[in-house]
């Protein structure tokens, strides 16, 4: 493996990370989600960096993130990005995020299924009722 695949796995992983800290961090729970014990962020730092920091505690190489809001715009890091040189993360960084919203989305098709408010039997034609028929296309079989 090369230096730049490891590179380019790395912040994969990275931003596979990242997005299950934001779910933890907009939701306040998940596995990422503080323990009650735990300290709090200080007043020099922000609950973004706190967050990326306790992030990259647990094993990954390097995290970077960024909140945006009207008028703000904040990033955090943590780690390095690449393992042989050392060099560390950095706000403009960039990587490649595949697919990350096939996470997302099996996340929450398979807490609702454990809330019994789905079942991983439905048809797509259960629940959005004539958005994919036609076309060769056939809802109604699983």
């Amino acid at each position: 493996m090369t230096s730049r695949t490891r590179t380019s796995l790395t912040s994969g992983l990275a931003a596979t990370a990242l997005a299950a800290a934001l779910v933890t961090a907009v939701t306040g729970t998940g596995p990422l989600a503080p323990a009650a014990h735990a300290s709090t962020p200080t007043p020099t730092q922000s609950t973004l960096q706190y967050q990326v920091n306790a992030l990259q505690k647990t094993g990954t190489v390097g995290v970077v993130a960024q909140s945006t809001s009207p008028g703000d715009r904040s990033y955090a890091t943590a780690g390095v990005a690449n393992t042989a040189t050392g060099d560390p993360v950095s706000p403009g960084d960039r990587f490649r995020v595949g697919s990350i919203t096939k996470t997302f989305i099996a996340t929450v098709v398979l807490q609702l299924a454990g809330e019994h408010r789905l079942s991983l039997d439905d048809t797509v034609d259960h629940w959005l009722p004539g958005v994919v028929s036609g076309n060769g296309n056939a809802p109604d079989r699983p």
